[in-house]
């Protein structure tokens, strides 16, 4: 079903590639030199993708280590981030390691192929941490250098016998500095549980979370205020033929530059994006295939990856038919508003499968980290490098005027 006949879309202008000024008072305190250091987190990302050298649209397979250091057996619904301070990919619950809502933490260095464990099942008596979290918005606040944990649904119960305080459906921050988690009473979202809410992205422009909502419902947007500890939501009513979406239920991805998060919709096959400046949802682009085709969970209406590659600008679908792997790699270009329907790589040994039911953009070696799955395990973690591209995560905006230099 196509969605034509409801929205008139065409070829998207490019994107702008500074970000406006900043109007928010709240900055009026901080020097110049202070706001140039806080927005140096993240420049010319691809200039330091030299310390990883892998050819150009070839996946690259590499064994994962075991269950000692690593996430094993069956990797389902891990979330991933990106910590642009430490340098490294981070992943957080899902189900694996024979248990469902697996709440270990482990980081990945893709330049030296280095996992780790941060912190087990359990951390340490008269800790907090979350309970269970089997999917649910996983996000790196770079203002703060913290981890966001948002439910999304964990399962209930103490069965790994762990001293510390579990969070059931709570909204949790992991400190990197400091290593802990801490609920620090944050407001929950007003709708969670279940699919709802199971992604989201982070805006640190308007130092906010959004989700983008609507599982068999309504389109909708929630966003989280950080420095308020508020949400607030807004319903795109009238812009779907019967209604649905299924925005919630598939992985969105952000252009903090270009001010746009997208998300793909299987029950229309569509591209939706939204755009954060005027806090809007429309169809970005109706997607040249059935986008849930291959997909083997739930009716092919979940699990659909959708990936923001900030160095070359466009966006990574790698679109799997279960235990039987990558059919197709598709890109998407926002500036042209094309799609690239790639064909199969071939160019992996014998008999390995490219799987995936999860992974991370890493801007700074500009590579898909890609691994995980449902049905049988997965022994490999995938790399993909699309292209050799100038882009960068994020710019610093324009200046704001009237500030000293202290």
């Amino acid at each position: 079903m196509t969605i034509n006949n409801v929205l008139v879309f065409g070829t998207p202008a490019p994107h702008d590639q500074t970000i406006p000024p900043w109007g928010n008072s709240r900055w009026l305190g901080l020097s110049f030199l202070a706001l140039l250091m806080l927005l140096g987190f993240s420049g010319n990302a691809y200039s330091q993708s030299s310390e990883l050298s892998i050819p150009l649209q070839t996946w690259i397979a590499r064994p994962l280590p075991g269950c000692a250091t690593a996430p094993c057996q069956n990797i389902k619904d891990m979330r991933g981030l990106y910590d642009s301070t430490a340098k490294k990919s981070y992943f957080f619950g899902g189900d694996h390691n024979g248990s469902s809502g697996y709440a270990a933490l482990y980081s990945y260095n893709v330049v030296t192929d280095q996992w780790t464990l941060e912190h087990d099942v359990c951390t340490p008596s008269g800790t907090e941490q979350p309970a269970h979290p089997d999917e649910g918005t996983f996000v790196y606040d770079l203002r703060r250098e913290y981890f966001w944990w948002i439910p999304g649904f964990s399962h209930p119960g103490n069965g790994d016998n762990c001293q510390s305080t579990l969070g059931y459906f709570t909204t949790l921050s992991y400190n990197t500095n400091t290593g802990r988690w801490t609920s620090s009473n944050y407001v929950e979202p007003p709708t969670y549980g279940s699919e709802i809410g199971i992604y989201g992205v982070f805006d640190p422009i308007t130092d906010t979370i959004i989700r983008l909502l609507g599982n068999n419902g309504m389109p909708s947007r929630q966003t989280y205020a950080i420095s308020t500890n508020t949400w607030s939501t807004n319903s795109f009513p009238g812009i779907t033929p019967d209604g649905q979406s299924s925005a919630s239920t598939s992985q969105s991805a952000i252009d903090v530059i270009g001010r746009k998060v997208y998300v793909l919709d299987p029950f229309y096959d569509v591209l939706w994006v939204y755009s954060i400046d005027t806090d809007t949802l429309s169809v970005q682009s109706n997607v040249p295939f059935h986008i849930s085709a291959y997909s083997v969970e739930w009716n092919g209406q979940f699990n659909m990856r959708l990936y923001w590659d900030s160095i070359n600008k466009v966006l990574l679908f790698p679109q799997i038919n279960g235990n039987e792997g990558l059919v197709r790699l598709h890109a998407y270009k926002p500036s042209t508003n094309t799609w690239e329907v790639q064909k199969p790589m071939t160019t992996l040994p014998a008999g390995m499968t490219v799987r995936g039911n999860g992974g991370v953009f890493d801007p700074d070696h500009n590579v898909l980290i890609f691994f995980g799955g449902s049905g049988s395990p997965n022994p490999y973690v995938f790399l993909y490098r699309y292209g050799t591209g100038s882009g960068s995560d994020l710019t610093p905006p324009v200046a704001p005027t009237g500030l000293r230099v202290s």
